[in-house]
């Protein structure tokens, strides 16, 4: 763990990190199906009915989707609640959210341990033990009984609000239950169960696949952009069949609110107000890109810190004091 200090200057440099490198184009393997201001005009606020959804999984799957991954929580039971879970079924390709809690246990809800990844080298987490969870929000049970599979939706900003980190997986009593983004990629890539591991404190196996981590599962997000960097579709046109099937076909389709009112915005290097549906997107498509970032150690940061004073006092020597006041500020 780095002292405070070095852990701030780590995030400042990350933020910073993509302020010059800009916006990346994203793999169009990954599109998001908007909640958004247009949809909430046309079939009235949140939350919709459940036959509203089912419409909108029935038409995602006729389009071919290759996956989709629901950002919306739906544990309530509503009376159309069977017909979404016959939509959720007929599909066979539905990734269901789930919420940890870290207050109060609550008994084990075995459903969602289908998602679970095996584990390598498991005498690792008692020196780093993962973040764990005994606490459970699901959708409703009839719901997750069609799904393709689960992953988790939390989110866990640094002390300035940001979020910059992805928790890969959260320890629920034993079981080791992956983010919506890794399964959801995992799903994507065809990557059978058995190639499929958390190698403790290190990283994830994804068949071929390598993911680094930090010793808590952890991975830095290499966001590509801002808000919509990826192509959003709003669910009014899905449904009014304004979307065309070489937009939908074989690619992931992460369904989830985009509408200011919904309120489910994040801060991240760079927005202030990022849908957390994009965040998904962010985090699925660089692992399927094959991109990680993970901080440079406490030794490399000292070092770095201790070659700029080097190269300051170099600057101010060679440069007028003006100049030389731009430059340290720089560094």
């Amino acid at each position: 763990i780095k002292p405070y200090p070095l852990e701030l200057i780590d995030m400042k440099v990350y933020d910073l990190f993509f302020h010059l490198r800009g916006q990346e184009t994203p793999p169009k393997s990954v599109v998001i199906a908007a909640i958004d201001e247009a949809s909430l005009e046309k079939f009235g606020r949140w939350p919709w009915s459940r036959d509203k959804i089912a419409k909108v999984i029935d038409k995602l799957s006729e389009l071919q989707a290759a996956v989709i991954a629901l950002d919306i929580i739906l544990s309530e039971h509503e009376k159309n609640s069977i017909v979404l879970a016959d939509s959720i079924s007929k599909a066979g390709n539905v990734i269901l959210p789930v919420v940890f809690f870290f207050t109060e246990d609550v008994p084990k809800d075995l459903t969602i341990t289908s998602s679970a990844f095996p584990v390598l080298n498991s005498q690792g987490f008692e020196s780093y033990h993962p973040i764990s969870s005994k606490n459970v929000l699901t959708c409703e049970k009839i719901l997750n009984e069609g799904a393709a599979g689960f992953g988790h939706i939390n989110m866990f900003p640094d002390p300035d609000g940001t979020i910059r980190w992805e928790v890969l997986f959260i320890e629920y009593y034993g079981y080791l239950i992956p983010s919506l983004s890794l399964k959801t990629a995992s799903m994507y890539l065809g990557i059978p169960y058995e190639k499929q591991a958390i190698d403790a404190t290190k990283g994830i196996h994804l068949g071929k696949r390598y993911i680094p981590t930090d010793p808590w599962g952890r991975v830095l997000i290499p966001y590509y952009g801002g808000n919509e960097t990826f192509k959003y579709f709003s669910i009014a046109d899905i449904l009014e069949n304004k979307v065309k099937k070489e937009d939908i076909e074989d690619k992931i389709v992460i369904v989830g609110a985009t509408a200011v009112g919904i309120y489910d915005l994040r801060v991240t290097p760079l927005s202030t107000a990022l849908p957390g549906v994009e965040k998904h997107a962010n985090v699925t498509a660089a692992i399927i890109d094959g991109k990680t970032l993970l901080p440079a150690s406490s030794f490399v940061v000292l070092l770095l810190i201790f070659l700029s004073g080097i190269l300051s006092i170099l600057f101010y020597k060679q440069l007028k004091a003006g100049y030389s006041v731009i430059v340290l500020l720089s560094l």
